[in-house]
């Protein structure tokens, strides 16, 4: 009888197991929107002071695995179909060209309150590179570093499928410019800053486990 109540509590252990493992990936495609971001050029070029890039419809997919119940690391890639737009001198604007914005983060999602709850929120860090991919074919993309910050809930109406909202800020690097700086006494300095350009990025999706 022993024998059997072992055998029984190693199949139930091995079962749960299984279906641990079952459910440690996770696939989000999602969409939503992206604020417009600007920042300023190195130096002026034809003129053109600031540089901005317009909000727009965005969408992507992230691949995650769920090392435990408080912890998930995912890459993500994202897409934004926007414009470029230059400020002249002057206060005048004058539309560039269209172009994708792409972004490839590898994330880690860090999950608050009760464990393995229905509904659970998060905390969102992300690092990665933005690709500016012009649409015109013979012009060329450049790629910066960025990272991003946000909060959302995933909320699961199955042990399989779910949705997920989230909002993050995602700043870019854009350039290095050198600033003059003055110390306690008076003296100046030239000081190197780095220049960003700020997003805010509201997205939704549907959650796969298995």
């Amino acid at each position: 009888m022993k024998i059997k109540r072992l055998l029984f509590v190693f199949a139930l252990m091995a079962l749960m197991s299984t279906m641990s493992l079952a459910q440690q990936f996770e696939i989000t495609p999602f969409a939503g929107y992206r604020t417009s971001g600007s920042f300023d050029l190195a130096e002026n070029v034809l003129d053109y002071s600031n540089v901005k890039i317009n909000d727009g419809f965005t969408y992507g997919l992230s691949l995650g695995y769920r090392v435990n119940e408080v912890f998930t690391i995912e890459a993500m890639w994202s897409r934004t179909s926007t414009s470029l737009l230059a400020e002249v001198q002057g206060a005048d604007t004058a539309d560039l060209f269209d172009l994708y914005v792409d972004q490839f983060h590898l994330n880690f999602l860090f999950f608050v309150g009760q464990r393995m709850a229905a509904v659970q929120p998060y905390v969102l860090l992300g690092l990665g590179a933005t690709y500016f991919n012009p649409k015109p074919s013979e012009a060329n993309g450049e790629t910066r570093f960025s990272g991003s910050m946000g909060l959302g809930f995933v909320a699961m109406f199955s042990e399989m499928a779910g949705i997920r909202l989230q909002a993050k800020w995602a700043p870019t690097y854009i350039n290095t410019t050198n600033a003059l700086f003055l110390d306690w006494w008076g003296n100046p300095w030239v000081v190197p800053v780095n220049n960003y350009m700020s997003q805010w990025e509201f997205t939704g999706g549907i959650v796969f486990r298995f």
